[in-house]
């Protein structure tokens, strides 16, 4: 029983395999290039039936040796983005933080209409904390999703570190919440 390449990040399908196994817990990880050496991050997750609680997590950087080096096949550096975005919360990268995020307002049709839910979103969020490249992945439509980018190039963020502590631009997923109360 494994998981397969696509699926191997995939927690909730993790935790299935782990609880089918009657395992106690699983650990997910993944790893990249830093600057002189190899950026690590590991989610420790304790399962409990096909649940999960809260987990740990763990960024380190192992160190490019000579006998490292000689295992790779190409040079380190050559891996690194070529864009320079890296993906958040993997390989030794953590997660930006937001420290102002106003909600978005509701357009008249999405009002008129009943139209709430969740606008799925994918941005580069910049070393300065900053947001960039903003694509819409799953839309609700009515305005929404044009409400959405809007708003979200208003927000602030506390940016990611790489695991030297440095800066660096990420792409992360971003949901917007639209929720009409009565």
């Amino acid at each position: 029983m494994h998981l397969s390449t696509d699926d191997q990040f995939d927690r909730k399908k993790a935790v299935g395999l782990a609880a089918s196994l009657s395992a106690s817990g699983v650990i997910i990880g993944s790893f990249g290039p830093a600057e002189n050496g190899i950026g690590i991050t590991l989610h420790g997750y304790s399962v409990v039936g096909k649940e999960t609680s809260p987990g740990v997590t763990l960024q380190a950087k192992i160190p490019m040796t000579a006998e490292i080096q000689e295992h790779l096949q190409i040079p380190l550096q050559s891996l690194l983005p070529k864009d320079g975005i890296f993906i958040a919360d993997a390989g030794g990268v953590g997660l930006p933080t937001c420290i102002h995020c106003p909600n978005p307002g509701f357009t008249d049709e999405a009002v008129r209409r009943h139209i709430q839910g969740i606008v799925m979103l994918s941005a580069v969020v910049t070393p300065e904390g900053r947001i960039a490249k903003i694509s819409v992945e799953k839309g609700l439509g009515a305005g929404l999703d044009d409400q959405a980018v809007n708003v979200l190039k208003s927000w602030k963020f506390k940016p990611a570190s790489d695991i030297d502590g440095k800066t660096v631009a990420v792409r992360v997923p971003i949901k917007v919440s639209f929720r009409l109360y009565k």
